[in-house]
């Protein structure tokens, strides 16, 4: 199982919301207990920014965008979310491919 973590997305979006030590505490346990951590990297965020431009009809958030480009990255096509944008989004070809969400 690969758990990928949009560690500045998050922190910068905590800290600008004033919720930076209740919020990050929260991600604790799921650090520690991660099989596998994957690292958002410089290439990710210009993935995910890239997406935000192909994309300009949806709102998906950096967050989101950030996890499309990581499992694009890594060549994951399952993720279990209730976030329906992991269903819109797709990729690939002509855009034919898409996740499978798993709910």
């Amino acid at each position: 199982m690969h758990t990928a973590v949009a560690l500045p997305a998050r922190f910068v979006w905590f800290g600008a919301n004033g919720g930076f030590l209740a919020e990050a505490d929260k991600l604790h346990p799921l650090l520690r207990h991660a099989e596998l951590l994957e690292l958002v990297g410089v290439a990710d965020l210009e993935a995910a920014w890239q997406i935000g431009q192909s994309y300009k009809d949806q709102d998906f958030s950096i967050v989101d965008r950030t996890s499309f480009a990581v499992m694009r990255r890594l060549g994951l096509e399952r993720v279990a979310s209730f976030d329906d944008d992991f269903a819109i989004f797709r990729y690939g070809p002509n855009r034919r491919r898409a996740f499978t969400v798993v709910r």
